[in-house]
């Protein structure tokens, strides 16, 4: 009986130990904004059928989105990739239809993109609910920031640049 006890007891913390994931969970960075413009993201990547860079194991991933367009850039070891998405909705009184168009980005480019991010450290910018005085309003252009890298993730928007004229 104690044989028994004790084999099962084995049995069950070998199952607990391989059945461990090695999956290793993303941190969000502290000034992500996780709630609403999150869950937007998440929709725009499922209907423009685009694959969720959180799932990914690249050394760096930078994405930005704009309406209508998607920018995004890779880096591996020495070897960087980058293309443009955009994408839009046709709408009638029968159907609707969705095109979508890709281009790539020459290597020399996404280096560009990525040596830039770094350079004006535009992973330090906090999302704008983080920024003391950013107003927000009804209407107007959202900018979506996602970056990446094998420890972090970090989501950001900032709602119309332009009219932040109290920043300046």
């Amino acid at each position: 009986m104690k044989k028994n006890i004790l084999k099962i007891l084995f049995l069950i913390i070998s199952n607990f130990l391989l059945s461990q994931s090695t999956n290793k969970k993303l941190d969000f960075s502290k000034d992500s904004d996780t709630i609403y413009w999150n869950k937007y993201k998440h929709g725009l990547i499922i209907r423009h059928q685009l694959e969720d860079i959180q799932n990914r194991n690249d050394e760096l991933i930078f994405r930005f989105w704009n309406f209508g367009s998607c920018i995004e850039v890779t880096k591996n070891g020495t070897l960087y990739k980058g293309n443009v998405t955009y994408f839009v909705d046709e709408v009638d009184d029968y159907s609707k239809r969705q095109f979508k168009k890709v281009f790539n980005l020459e290597i020399e480019k996404a280096k560009e993109i990525i040596d830039l991010i770094g350079a004006r450290k535009i992973n330090e910018i906090p999302s704008d609910k983080f920024i003391l005085g950013w107003e927000h309003g009804f209407d107007g252009v959202e900018y979506l920031f996602e970056y990446k890298t094998k420890n972090e993730y970090s989501f950001k928007n900032y709602w119309t640049p332009k009219s932040q004229d109290n920043l300046l």
